[in-house]
């Protein structure tokens, strides 16, 4: 009769030890932050109402969902309870663009928060972005369904810069008729494309065709490409690409042997 008791005991003392352990394992609660930021959207000049605002970490570990808040009738907006750091701070607003957006990565600006700030008359200005469209076909005037669209940036010394959206992966992507529309875009001059290099293949798994890499209109040729200007809250419309060139993937397998042993090396 001992035994049994003895058994219970054990397994008594192993779980409060496990609760114990449990208990004293669990990650306490992140403190509070003490700082505010507050600010306004404007367009020039007026206040935009009802415009996300987005508060993040820069780019990098530990990634991060951010805080979002609306901006009110007056185009305020504000943020209670951040802790110090480093954010990028950005209005998420389809169809505009702000003077600070990159063009790769997050949107917005980078500013910096000390414990019990109160950072007020942060001024966030948009401007009306503007759109590119047309349409992706083959040689034979057939539609191409759900083709990438590279988007090439040219800077004043025309030095290029890919532009990138990410808010909205599928923004790039042509539809069941081969359209697509790139809106939101900053003024300025751009290329306009889609397919890949030849040696860019093997970085692109899992697909077998492949369309040469060619710009607006038919170009295969970065140098013979048409450049499109676009305005602020411009629309360039009909930057149809016409890809001349399928290209056809292969999937090569085989084993690594050690010439002595006759083996298979593991790597």
């Amino acid at each position: 009769m001992l035994k049994p008791r003895f058994t219970i005991g054990i397994l008594v003392s192993i779980c409060w030890l496990c609760l114990d352990i449990s208990i004293q394992a669990q990650p306490k609660e992140a403190k509070a932050g003490t700082s505010t930021i507050s600010g306004r959207v404007t367009l020039n000049g007026d206040p935009v109402a009802n415009v996300v605002v987005a508060l993040q970490n820069p780019p990098g570990p530990p990634p991060s969902p951010g805080i979002r808040v609306r901006t009110d009738d007056a185009g305020q907006f504000r943020f209670t309870g951040v802790t110090a750091g480093r954010y990028v701070l950005g209005a998420l607003a389809p169809g505009f663009v702000s003077p600070s957006d990159q063009p790769y990565g997050p949107q917005g600006r980078l500013i910096t928060v000390s414990e019990g700030e109160n950072m007020d008359g942060v001024s966030i200005e948009v401007r009306r972005g503007g759109a590119i469209a047309g349409r992706v076909t083959d040689s034979q005037r057939r539609p191409i369904a759900e083709e990438s669209v590279v988007l090439i940036k040219l800077d004043e010394q025309g030095k290029q810069q890919q532009f990138y959206n990410p808010m909205n992966s599928y923004f790039y992507l042509t539809d069941d008729r081969g359209f697509y529309r790139l809106f939101g875009l900053p003024a300025g001059r751009y290329l306009v494309g889609v397919g890949s290099k030849p040696q860019e293949i093997l970085h692109l798994g899992g697909r077998r065709i492949f369309y040469t890499q060619t710009f607006h209109p038919d170009a295969t040729e970065e140098s013979k490409a048409e450049v499109m200007e676009l305005s602020e809250g411009g629309e360039a419309t009909g930057v149809d690409v016409t890809v001349a060139e399928t290209m056809r993937a292969y999937l090569v397998s085989g084993r690594i042997m050690d010439a002595e042993t006759g083996q298979p090396v593991t790597m």
